[in-house]
Order: C-alpha cells, then sequence, then structure tokens
C-alpha cells in the first residue's frame, strides 16, 4: 500500500457541516471528537474528487470508476481517504493581520503522519506562545483575539521544516511572519 499526503490549503473560509442543528447552531462544524478542533471527513474529500471525474451526463468516468470506485458500490475503487486534519487555523492578531495557530500536538501528528522522525517540538515553557518576530508586541506579547499573552521566539528551523508541508505560495511566503505555537487546549479554544 502507497500512502500519500494531500495538503488543503484554503484561502477562503471551509464550514464542513455535521448534518445536524444543536439548539440555534444551524450546522455546527464537524470536529473531531477528542481535541475539538475542525476536520474533514474523508468521505467529502473523496466526493471532491469524484466531482472531477462526472461525464456531462453526471455519469463516473471509467478513470473515475478505476480510482473511486462504482457509484452504486458495486465495484470498489482502489483509493482511500483519510480524514483532513488541522495543521494551522488562521486567527485574527494586533500584529501582522493573522496569526497561522499550530500547536504541539498538530505538529507531532502531522510529522508522524509524513514519516519524519527524530524532531522535536517543544512546549512553549516561560511564554504562553511561540510566536514569530512580526506578531511580537514589544518583544515579548502577542495579541490574539482580545488575549494578551506572553511570547518567545520561534525554535530554530520550525519554520523551514512546515514550509514542506504545503507547497501554496502564499503559505511559503508569509509562514515565517505569521507562525504562532500555542497550547494544544489554546488551539483548540480558537
Amino acid at each position: 500500500m502507497k500512502t500519500q499526503i494531500l495538503s488543503i490549503f484554503t484561502r477562503t473560509p471551509l464550514h464542513i457541516g455535521a448534518g445536524a442543528s444543536v439548539g440555534a447552531i444551524d450546522q455546527p462544524v464537524i470536529r473531531e471528537r477528542h481535541t475539538g478542533f475542525p476536520g474533514i471527513p474523508g468521505t467529502a474529500i473523496k466526493g471532491v474528487i469524484a466531482d472531477l471525474y462526472l461525464d456531462a451526463a453526471n455519469r463516473r468516468t471509467p478513470e473515475g470508476v478505476a480510482l473511486l470506485g462504482a457509484t452504486n458500490a458495486a465495484q470498489s475503487g482502489s483509493l482511500s481517504f483519510g480524514e483532513g486534519k488541522l495543521l494551522a487555523f488562521p486567527v485574527r492578531s494586533a500584529r501582522g493581520c493573522f496569526a497561522w495557530v499550530t500547536s504541539p500536538m498538530t505538529l507531532h501528528r502531522w510529522l508522524r503522519d509524513c514519516g519524519i522522525e527524530g524532531e522535536t517540538i517543544p512546549q512553549p515553557t516561560g511564554a504562553d506562545v511561540y510566536a514569530a518576530a512580526p506578531l511580537m508586541i514589544e518583544e515579548t506579547q502577542v495579541l490574539l483575539e482580545g488575549y494578551l499573552m506572553q511570547a518567545a521566539p520561534l525554535p530554530a528551523g520550525i519554520v523551514e521544516l512546515l514550509k514542506t508541508a504545503c507547497p501554496d505560495p502564499m503559505w511559503q511566503e508569509l509562514l515565517g511572519a505569521h507562525l504562532l505555537i500555542a497550547s494544544d487546549e489554546m488551539l483548540s479554544h480558537f
């Protein structure tokens, strides 16, 4: 079995609804039960890919059937999809407009899924977060969504490592100025 990591970089808001309303919330966002992080079910990813293989009459092309299976489940496809997992989440920032917030757990999961070994992701110690310099206020604080937090500089090499996560030019260009590593609990809150 061959595994390939697919990166999804959204430039506009993405809402994957849970399909059921909860009180006043019409379409709650699908979240991982154990972390509270938003996620994308593998079936949603497969559905988007399957749309690429429809002909003019909305029938699956032969290539689509071979890769994704027949729509009546009579034939299984050769591809299977796992769920989309969060790596970084944009949060409003007083400096730099926004921060891509990630956490040690999301970084460790990404490293594991990519098969990258030997990298260590430190937990923020003596500060609430690790932040890129352009996000910092007076070199020791960051203001995200109205929360003022103590900040320390990002660990060496983390930006270059994360640039390998996604080839998108915006990610490549802006990551070094917008990356922030917070605790897992703080990311779940945002």
